[in-house]
């Protein structure tokens, strides 16, 4: 409402922030109740994250520089150490703690006060929750009163039982009550360094957030702990992580201003509360991807985040891989990302076949049939072999790998609206038609991508041999394999012209199909970072 009436007019699309050490499911959760209240949320970032958008605005030096975001608030702490270089953001670790903060100062003082009125009166305020609440308030003004001055009064009219109150604190007294809550604050910046291996001769900037970070004591710790290093106070600590959030949102609704368009963020992962260790902390905010996690079969080797340029197959469904990916390069092992995270989702349902039950399951066995038809061990999307991870579902005898369970329900691309269907195409697929490919497997049995004007049919499956296809001549081409060959346009183009099909509008299909292929493993291909990403490559 707030927003609304500032702006005058509806207010639909937000982003949104949260503590740093929110799990996945909190975040989702924190979406979930964005969308009850009828809001569209473009992004959940962290609070840190949205404080040094806020601070970096003017820092887009040449060369890299480490910043400190120290964000003491209300009632959680949280820092991050964040690498900024020419308007990227690049969260290097994070520490804090969701329960530390300005209520837990207020909390000292009250229990402090409580104490001294039962020695001057024998009487425990303790069970009035009136009189308790009168005194809070009151303290949490003396505690900002404190900031800025050495002593404060206290005074309190008909307390408890008609009884008065006054009583004197000073600043040395309030920073004796919380000095070991202020020393754990040290502890979590410590650690944050640790975390991220970097000394703290090394931190160009230190920013303080959150009201309660106007505390002199912890600035004076602070100031310490980084050997006099001046700290960061341009910017109001109570507006900033509203600030970096708008200025997040600026980038999402596609405003155009040069105070915001060099802004790219690579936010923290979320604590997952999963089996496999996560080791680092540096991933794609948008999607919420760590950039390490633990392997799933050698313990003291990790899967790192990556553009993979070389076609090789996933460990985890059996599929061609390529692009971004989940590596470890010590015993060349790959993971799709949905591959990677199946575990976080060891059942789920799909809208195809209502309340029934996929299982994920590591293997359904070998198959001993050519085409998998009559094992029933092939994926029911893409028609191909299920020899790897996959959803199974009993009931309906049906399967999926990963990849094809997160397919994008509909897909816009050029002026042709498309969407997944799991019935028989009634027309042959553009792609195998241009290729006078014989019928297969998925020709009998694989979902299609079918436009809502009927003219257009893809396979799910040949969206994917598309791409292999421009892959492979790309690698016999170019010496610099990237995510994308440079020899993708001119084959699609040219044999799709060849063979009588209107040339350009079945190009502007075939990149739509692409940036399925490459938005399908990091999420919505609407999404900012998807866009991002497909960009950087295509160029």
């Amino acid at each position: 409402n707030i927003a609304e009436d500032y702006v005058g007019s509806p207010v639909s699309n937000a982003v949104v922030t949260v503590p740093a050490y929110f799990t996945n499911s909190q975040r989702q959760a924190t979406k979930d109740a964005g969308a009850m209240a009828g809001l569209n949320v473009l992004n959940i970032i962290s609070e840190p994250t949205a404080a040094a958008i806020a601070c970096g605005l003017d820092r887009k030096a040449a060369s890299e520089k480490n910043v400190l975001i120290f964000d003491l608030g209300g009632g959680t702490f949280d820092v991050s150490l964040l690498a900024i270089e020419k308007g990227i953001f690049k969260v290097k670790a994070t520490a804090g703690d969701t329960h530390l903060g300005g209520e837990d100062f207020d909390n000292r003082m009250v229990n402090h006060f409580i104490q001294e009125f039962k020695r001057k009166t024998e009487k425990d305020i303790s069970g009035s929750p009136r009189a308790a609440q009168r005194l809070r308030k009151n303290c949490e003004r003396a505690k900002r009163t404190l900031s800025s001055t050495s002593q404060t009064t206290i005074e309190i009219d008909s307390l408890y039982e008609g009884i008065d109150f006054s009583s004197v604190i000073t600043r040395a007294r309030f920073e004796e009550l919380n000095m070991d809550l202020f020393r754990k604050c040290i502890k979590h910046v410590d650690m944050c360094l640790r975390t991220g291996k970097t000394d703290k001769s090394s931190v160009d900037d230190v920013v303080i957030v959150g009201g309660s970070a106007r505390i002199p004591k912890v600035q004076q710790l602070l100031q310490e702990f980084f050997n006099g290093k001046r700290l960061c106070k341009n910017i109001n600590p109570d507006e900033a992580v509203a600030y970096g959030a708008a200025v997040q949102a600026a980038v999402l609704s596609g405003n155009r201003s040069n105070k915001v368009e060099d802004i790219v963020i690579l936010d923290v992962n979320p604590n997952y509360n999963s089996p496999l260790e996560l080791k680092t902390t540096t991933s794609f905010a948008a999607q919420n991807l760590p950039s390490r996690g633990g392997h799933t079969s050698h313990q003291a080797h990790y899967l790192q985040l990556k553009n993979h340029k070389t076609l090789s197959e996933c460990n985890g469904c059996k599929r061609p891989a390529f692009g971004l990916m989940y590596r470890c390069e010590l015993c060349n092992f790959n993971l799709h990302i949905p591959c990677m995270f199946i575990y976080r989702k060891p059942t789920a349902k799909h809208e195809f076949f209502g309340n029934f039950t996929f299982k994920f399951l590591p293997s359904l066995g070998a198959c001993s049939t050519k085409d998998c038809i009559d094992c029933n061990k092939h994926c029911h999307a893409c028609g191909r072999p299920a020899d790897g991870f996959v959803y199974h579902c009993e009931e309906k005898g049906r399967n999926l790998h990963p990849c094809c369970f997160n397919l994008p329900r509909k897909l816009p691309i050029d002026s042709v609206e498309f969407e997944l269907s799991d019935k028989q195409l009634s027309k042959k697929c553009i792609w195998r038609n241009s290729k006078r490919l014989q019928e297969t497997v998925c020709d009998r049995w694989g979902w299609s991508y079918v436009s809502k004007c009927k003219n257009y049919h893809c396979h799910a499956f040949c969206s994917t041999e598309m791409l292999l296809e421009e892959w492979k001549s790309g690698e016999d081409n170019s010496k610099d394999n990237s995510l994308v060959p440079t020899s993708l346009k001119l084959p699609v183009k040219s044999q799709l012209k060849r063979n009588k099909w209107r040339g350009n509008k079945y190009l502007m299909i075939a990149k739509g199909f692409f940036q399925i292929l490459v938005s399908s493993f990091i999420g919505d291909p609407t999404t900012f970072l998807a866009s991002l990403i497909l960009g950087l490559v295509m160029n």
